[in-house]
């Protein structure tokens, strides 16, 4: 005997088949459209207000990352830890150089700031707090985001790296904190870096990183200085 539905299930059926119908349809709108486009497609979107700015904001970086202009840019990329807290997100560790032409990426490095702040010179003073509550006596590049003002932190992590001459001239500066490698790992599934032991997982990566290049690196017969390759 055939199952009859009540009216609310259709209702309810019908509501998030369109939701569902309509964001697919907008997703397809989004590929290859301009910027001004594409903002237009979300304002369509069953979306409140905050959800619909954040990713006007993601599509805005697509749209920059994305765009063919034959132009190089440069980025300085920051790898914060927030396992160390800093008012800027987590004791920079280590940074990257991202450079990207036409939507493609040209080349990455990655540098370890044991290194870099060997270059810096040590006799610029560091803010109160960062005296006073963890003992450094000179402000480097690993401590330069003690504001929670990110374009304040970006301009003191460009003004560092070309202290400790540093040649780049940068497009802009990114921060990347530990959510970010969960959070790329909770879509790519498990990584497993060539030359380190272990697989990195969404739940383990960043005690593994820690563990790796606090300790593991010594009993690997991995030299200090290059510890952080492993980044």
């Amino acid at each position: 005997m055939p199952k009859h539905y009540s009216r609310k299930f259709w209702i309810v059926y019908w509501s998030v088949s369109i939701v569902f119908l309509a964001s697919f349809w907008a997703l397809l709108q989004l590929r290859n459209r301009p910027l001004k486009t594409t903002n237009s497609v979300i304002n369509y979107l069953p979306l409140d207000f905050s959800q619909k700015t954040q990713l006007k904001s993601v599509a805005y970086l697509a749209d920059y990352f994305r765009r063919h202009d034959n132009q190089e840019k440069t980025f300085m990329l920051l790898f914060q830890n927030d396992m160390e807290l800093r008012p800027g997100g987590g004791y920079i560790g280590s940074f990257g150089i991202l450079k990207i032409k036409n939507g493609k990426i040209e080349e990455l490095q990655t540098h370890d700031l044991s290194n870099f702040d060997g270059r810096i010179p040590s006799n610029i003073k560091p803010p109160y707090p960062i005296e006073q509550i963890l003992h450094i006596n000179a402000w480097k590049l690993r401590d330069s985001n003690w504001s929670p003002d990110f374009s304040e932190n970006a301009k003191k992590a460009v003004y560092f790296y070309h202290l400790g001459k540093g040649e780049e001239k940068f497009s802009g500066v990114i921060a990347i904190n530990t959510n970010v490698l969960k959070s790329f790992l909770q879509v790519v599934g498990p990584v497993k870096i060539k030359g380190y032991p272990g697989v990195y997982k969404s739940d383990n990566a960043t005690l593994n990183l820690e563990y790796q290049v606090e300790k593991g690196y010594v009993q690997q017969g991995i030299q200090a200085g290059d510890r952080k390759s492993v980044m």
